[in-house]
């Protein structure tokens, strides 16, 4: 495959900074065509995401809105974020419930175009909790895929959908007992959903493992688990799970090792076939060092894949990285760049969080200027 100069030289579009107040920005992101969402859970008193959208006028992103939660409590509000362009729905997942302590929260806005020259706001919309169902920081996990809104903690994951009237509703409960860390990483696409469970015990101690389920029939509601995949092959302490993305027909499934002396960060691809999900590949940095924390955020496009490695020290002490590998003709992926900030401090942890959209790459940086930011890039010309 031949790269074009903008493929090898990526164009930094913005740097996007929080509000005044704001710290922690970058530790979440999403984006989503001319829209991008940064989550800033150490903003004080609270915690804060915000909103920033493409101005077709000027040419320039620019932050749009501030959210905040209703409730005065710093509850690690904007651990989790996530947009549709039209909704957003930001975790809380220490928020305590009317009996435990940090079952989570998530809560959800929606977006109101302006008019008589005002620019567009975003409103908060609705608080979503788990129930009664026993969780522990709900919240830390959230996404949105064709109007639902997911919502994962440790031991379970809940689909919402908007009914008629405008309300939010629960549509589905999914649960593994005994998967310890079940909901701490979620991915969903065209009603495929990914399950990390970094610290699952069954193949070795915190080898980890990820469960793929399929509504079926779409649009059911019903969602039926059709795979639980392994590392190839499992190794204990690797936390294969502990990160997950998912395009089409396939995952990507990050395995970090945090104890001292564990392996150089790794993430593997599985491919869907009609037998069902096939280990394709383990893909690892051609740098790669033990601190660097690769695989500990992902995202995924139809023939790109970015990996990130906030420890990273090439540009100073834990400055962060981010791989982009490209999908080759005959399926397998290659390294083809090595991102960093265009200001690379060090203790940035540029790569805290990753995501992908249009071409474009949204990378946090949960330390970079002491308070967190996030960094828009051009990646590719076309999908």
């Amino acid at each position: 495959v031949l790269l074009s100069l903008e493929e090898m030289m990526p164009l930094q579009l913005a740097k996007f900074r929080p509000g005044a107040g704001g710290s922690g920005a970058g530790g979440s992101v999403d984006l989503c065509g001319t829209a991008a969402i940064v989550g800033a859970r150490n903003t004080n008193p609270r915690g804060a995401a915000y909103i920033y959208e493409f101005i077709a006028e000027s040419g320039e992103w620019e932050r749009i809105s501030e959210l905040l939660p209703p409730s005065g409590r710093n509850d690690d509000f904007g651990s989790a974020v996530a947009t549709d362009g039209s909704v957003a729905v930001v975790g809380a997942p220490r928020t305590d419930g009317d009996s435990r302590l940090d079952e989570g929260a998530a809560y959800v806005y929606r977006r109101v175009d302006g008019n008589d020259g005002n620019a567009p706001r975003w409103v908060f919309e609705t608080e979503l909790s788990p129930g009664d169902t026993e969780v522990w920081r709900w919240g830390q996990q959230v996404a949105i895929s064709q109007g639902y809104i997911f919502v994962g903690g440790r031991g379970m994951i809940q689909q919402f959908s908007r009914n008629g009237n405008g309300a939010w509703s629960l549509r589905a409960t999914l649960q593994r007992p005994g998967a310890d860390g079940f909901g701490n990483a979620i991915a969903v696409h065209l009603g495929v959903l990914v399950a990390g469970v970094g610290f699952d015990d069954s193949r070795g101690e915190h080898a980890g493992s990820a469960y793929v389920f399929e509504e079926q029939p779409p649009g059911s509601g019903q969602w039926v688990e059709t795979a639980h995949l392994f590392a190839s092959p499992p190794v204990s302490g690797e936390h294969f799970g502990g990160a997950v993305a998912i395009h089409g027909g396939t995952i990507a499934i990050g395995a970090v090792p945090n104890e001292i002396g564990g392996s150089i960060g790794s993430v593997y691809v599985f491919e869907q076939e009609p037998e069902g999900w096939r280990f394709q590949q383990k893909l690892r940095a051609s740098d790669g060092q033990l601190s660097d924390a690769f695989g500990g955020a992902i995202a995924l496009d139809s023939s790109r894949l970015l990996i990130s490695a906030a420890g990273d020290d090439s540009r100073g002490s834990e400055s962060g990285a981010v791989y982009r590998f490209e999908r080759e003709d005959d399926g397998s992926w290659r390294e083809a760049q090595k991102l960093q900030a265009f200001d690379a401090e060090p203790g940035a942890l540029f790569g805290s969080s990753v995501d992908l959209a249009s071409g474009n790459a949204l990378i946090g940086a949960f330390r970079t200027e002491g308070r967190g930011g996030a960094y828009l890039l051009r990646v590719s010309p076309t999908l």
